[in-house]
């Protein structure tokens, strides 16, 4: 498994490029719980899949793309318990910790 390295500096302002492309505020009153616990959003799904267009063209677009996923993975989790989620106000910190245990990246 290959690991790649990236400075924390350069992550910050990569969470915070990918935060900036999502919606203020997300209406997630469309979704279905699953009594196992999961759930379908889709409000969500569709926020995280225009992101997920917009970076594909970058350079960086790997590192973007798992940045992405981390968010949201983590407003999945948020979304499963309120109607409406707000990504900006996500910790860059906690995103920070949730993107090296959900990626190959070893952050310096």
């Amino acid at each position: 498994m290959m690991v790649n390295s990236i400075s924390e500096k350069e992550l910050i302002e990569k969470i915070q490029t990918v935060k900036a492309l999502w919606p203020r505020i997300i209406d997630v009153t469309d979704k279905i719980l699953f009594l196992t616990g999961g759930a379908r959003i889709p409000a969500l799904i569709n926020a995280k899949d225009d992101i997920e267009e917009k970076v594909s063209s970058c350079d960086d677009s790997d590192i973007l793309y798992s940045i992405n996923w981390s968010i949201f993975k983590t407003l999945h989790d948020i979304a499963k318990k309120v109607d409406f989620i707000y990504p900006g106000d996500l910790s860059t910190v906690y995103l920070i910790e949730r993107l090296k245990d959900d990626s190959h990246y070893n952050v310096t």
